[in-house]
């Protein structure tokens, strides 16, 4: 019933990416890693919306 996903895409510089997961069922919450890489530099802060 649980699965993977992989997403690789290349991104530009000076642009604010915005990465929203959701799951099938409601109420559902679960734990996820956050990979990034390249030659520049690279930084995630999260957002909290109520």
């Amino acid at each position: 019933i649980y699965s993977q996903c992989l997403l690789s895409i290349d991104l530009d510089t000076i642009t604010k990416y915005i990465l929203v997961l959701t799951t099938f069922y409601p109420n559902v919450t679960g734990t996820f890693t956050i990979t990034g890489f390249g030659v520049g530099s690279l930084g995630f802060s999260p957002i909290n919306i109520s």
